[in-house]
């Protein structure tokens, strides 16, 4: 059986550990920009603001983030940070969820659609859609 012993610290920049886990995210979002970009150019959608995408692209990141952390938080040790509250923004020690940053995406997608005032499915279907058919066919 295979037990890993990797250091989760990839390299240290004065007192901030830089770690693999938000390296993945960092990458991951750096990978859907590009990527729905390439989509929009691919599928000749008709984008009349380039500030609209990337106000899209910036309200899902926000999502994952803050969603995937009260994700962590609510459904994962609600009764310590209940009595340990301030600890919910110590994000350095580690606790997201991918349950509430779908969940958090979601309400970024809802709060973009309705802000701009597009339709929240066309959206949902645009950036899930296409994700999804690229990664199955």
């Amino acid at each position: 059986m295979y037990i890993h012993n990797l250091e989760p610290i990839i390299f240290n920049l004065g007192p901030i550990a830089i770690r693999w886990y938000s390296m993945a995210y960092i990458a991951s979002f750096i990978f859907g920009f590009y990527y729905i970009m390439f989509l929009v150019r691919k599928f000749s959608l008709k984008i009349t603001d380039k500030k609209d995408l990337e106000d899209l692209i910036f309200n899902i990141i926000c999502g994952i983030i803050i969603g995937g952390r009260l994700g962590y938080v609510i459904f994962y040790n609600l009764d310590y940070y209940f009595f340990n509250f301030i600890e919910v923004f110590y994000i350095w020690q580690g606790g997201m969820s991918f349950h509430g940053g779908l969940i958090g995406f979601t309400l970024a997608v809802l709060y973009h659609a309705q802000k701009k005032q597009k339709s929240f499915y066309n959206i949902w279907i645009f950036v899930i859609g296409r994700t999804y058919r690229a990664f199955l066919w």
